[in-house]
């Protein structure tokens, strides 16, 4: 997701939660559209639904910029499959809306290429480049040296380190 990629975590995302998130939007824009918001089981249904995904983004693991990514694209992408003749017209503003987040998500994912210094994982890194150095993906743990070792800005560390043992 460009919105992880453009966050300032340094992390890695797997799962299907974020797509969930961007149908989650499209729903509850269709229900808005329709007026279905008014019938009260529709709305008591809707509010728990909203509630409980929002209090699923504050556990641990969990990765609110997927999420958030997500639900922006879900609404967006609404505006691209709806029939309704009164607003086929706003389909040019999502297209603007969408080649203008993906641009400015692009821009940004571009200045967090590199991580940061106070988000450096030396160790753990070290440690997973031994264990794979250590297995059958000897040769792999060399290229991810070589990565990593442009990724953080260092001459050749990891690459080093692999050399010597």
């Amino acid at each position: 997701s460009l919105f992880v990629l453009a966050s300032p975590e340094n992390s890695f995302v797997v799962g299907l939660s974020g797509g969930i998130y961007g149908l989650l939007a499209a729903y509850v824009t269709l229900i808005l559209r329709t007026g279905g918001w008014r019938i009260p089981p529709v709305r008591a249904a809707l509010v728990n639904m909203l509630f409980i995904n929002l209090l699923l983004n504050f556990l641990p693991n969990i990765s609110v910029h997927a999420h958030l990514g997500g639900f922006v694209t879900g609404l967006i992408m609404y505006g691209f499959i709806t029939t309704d003749k009164a607003e086929v017209y706003k389909r040019v503003n999502h297209i603007v809306a969408l080649v203008g987040l993906v641009g400015v998500l692009c821009f940004i994912s571009w200045q967090n290429r590199y991580i940061p210094t106070r988000s450096r994982y030396l160790g753990t890194d070290l440690k997973v480049l031994q264990i794979l150095n250590d297995g059958p993906l000897h040769q792999y743990s060399y290229l991810l040296a070589e990565r990593l070792d442009t990724i953080y800005g260092l001459d050749d560390g990891f690459v080093q380190v692999l050399g010597k043992e």
